[in-house]
């Protein structure tokens, strides 16, 4: 750890917290399982090409896998139809659970930083530890309403409440940030038809 001469405070002995470690890890868990998804769907599509199926063709002689709701589907642009649908609900979860998961991690990484640098309520940072404050149990700071800022309402009422308690960010890094979370957005307003779909670039012809 070092000469404890050279202690600060103020400086993590970790390269990160504990709570972007969980959220890094449900975040690549979310991104695996949408690429499962995404490799199955194109995997299905691509199958159905090479055995030269078509539209109107029979749902349960063609896809022929023995399960007995595939019935319900009278020809493959049926069954095509519906699962674009669920690919459509599929990313619309997604999105909601990686929203979910940022939530929490400012949630938790914001309450942490108030409690541990009191200071910020303040526009003060740095003038009082709140580690200090815990161990003398004076430690009782309710965070709820700047959490309540900073994960709640439009991206641009976070990022402003964020800016507010730790000053302006960087401001290429927020453009990114709005520019990703609007385009996810948009890409899935509306379900793919099957009679428009390339389907991830294999057609069915």
């Amino acid at each position: 750890m070092g000469n404890a001469g050279n202690y600060d405070r103020w400086r993590p002995y970790e390269e990160t917290t504990w709570s972007y470690q969980i959220f890094s890890r449900y975040d690549d868990q979310l991104g695996a399982i949408g690429t499962a998804h995404t490799n199955a769907m194109k995997y299905s599509y691509k199958s159905l090409k090479l055995q030269g199926a078509k539209w109107d063709d029979s749902a349960v002689l063609t896809l022929n896998t023995g399960d007995k709701f595939l019935s319900s589907f009278g020809t493959v642009r049926d069954w095509s139809d519906n699962y674009n649908l669920f690919d459509n609900w599929a990313n619309l979860s997604t999105i909601i659970s990686c929203a979910a998961n940022l939530e929490t991690y400012i949630a938790a990484v914001v309450d942490l930083a108030i409690r541990s640098d009191p200071g910020l309520l303040f526009n003060a940072p740095k003038s009082d530890d709140g580690a200090k404050l815990l161990k003398h149990g004076r430690a009782n700071i309710d965070t709820s309403p700047q959490v309540t800022h900073c994960t709640k309402g439009d991206w641009s009422a976070r990022f402003a409440a964020l800016e507010k308690l730790f000053g302006e960010p960087c401001v290429e890094r927020r453009r990114r940030v709005l520019i990703g979370v609007s385009m996810a957005v948009l890409s899935l307003q509306h379900p793919r038809s099957a009679s428009t779909s390339t389907t991830r670039g294999v057609v069915v012809t």
